[in-house]
């Protein structure tokens, strides 16, 4: 693991977890001086022992005093590593017009990485909440381009997205609907739950391109959408409660107007479409093919 930090030179370096245990070490020592005085105190009776004792102890506080080396991101990455894959993953960003500024700076905070690190982002994963508080109803929706397409540069693409409890509340089918509409295919969301292989780069001329699977679940349909609910804890449930499960009027509550009980079964019926079983089963044959695959 490692933090981000910068030197006197203003240069961009990482230190180790090292530095996470530092607290620890005043313990540890001194239980160790304790140790010390103890075997001090038996080896005054032999002094030849003694002296070899004390030189030895002296090259180990010299060792373990010495600086500890810096990890410079900039070399390592410019460095020939065998193979490398880099993308960015964001969650809960959704878009709110009372949230607008904290949701641009952490987007200028995302270009500021992508300009400066070596190995730039060649995508984005977005693990959901999308669009507070209740999700959208429509592709058309005007906070697709106040919220998401003039919030975070283009460089910053493609996104492939997966949903959260807050998308669920609105329209998931119309997230879908605009990853087709969606400029320069910034937004991917060919389903509620796939995979796809990107190619990692290598620095090795080889014949064949090695690839790197990313699955993308439904993790709402696994939580909620089974037979077995009525067995779930009440934390479990709160959560599905919170995603309008089998609960039109909620929507209709949280849309207004916009919204008829008709409506909103047809949106529960789409976002809650496919089962824990149907999923599961998906889930085992897209591992067990990947696996088959020497190129993945």
């Amino acid at each position: 693991f490692y933090s981000p930090r910068k030197n006197s030179h203003d240069n961009e370096t990482l230190t180790t977890a090292f530095d996470c245990y530092k607290p620890y070490l005043s313990i540890i020592k001194t239980q160790s001086l304790i140790v010390l005085s103890c075997i001090t105190s038996m080896l005054l009776q032999h002094k030849r022992a003694f002296i070899v004792f004390c030189v030895v102890f002296t090259l180990l506080l010299y060792q373990n005093g010495r600086k500890q080396p810096s990890f410079n991101v900039s070399r390592f990455l410019s460095e020939k590593h065998h193979y490398r894959v880099s993308f960015a993953v964001i969650g809960d960003w959704g878009a709110k017009p009372d949230m607008n500024m904290n949701q641009t700076q952490v987007a200028n905070a995302m270009l500021l990485v992508q300009q400066r690190f070596p190995a730039p982002s060649k995508f984005v994963v977005s693990v959901g909440d999308h669009f507070y508080d209740h999700g959208i109803l429509s592709a058309d929706d005007a906070r697709w381009r106040v919220g998401f397409e003039n919030v975070y540069h283009r460089s910053l693409s493609p996104w492939y997205v997966v949903y959260g409890n807050h998308d669920m509340r609105g329209s998931i089918q119309a997230q879908i609907e605009y990853a087709k509409l969606s400029s320069a295919k910034r937004w991917i969301s060919p389903a509620t739950f796939y995979y796809k292989d990107f190619v990692i780069d290598s620095a090795q001329n080889t014949a064949t391109e090695l690839l790197f699977r990313i699955i993308f679940i439904d993790s709402n349909n696994l939580l909620c959408n089974h037979d077995e609910f009525d067995t779930l804890g009440a934390l479990e449930k709160y959560e599905c409660d919170e995603m309008f499960y089998n609960r039109p009027m909620d929507m209709i509550k949280a849309h207004g107007e916009n919204v008829t009980l008709s409506l909103a079964k047809q949106i529960q019926a789409y976002n809650f479409g496919i089962s824990r079983t149907q999923q599961l089963q998906w889930l085992n044959d897209t591992v067990s093919a990947a696996e088959r695959n020497p190129d993945i």
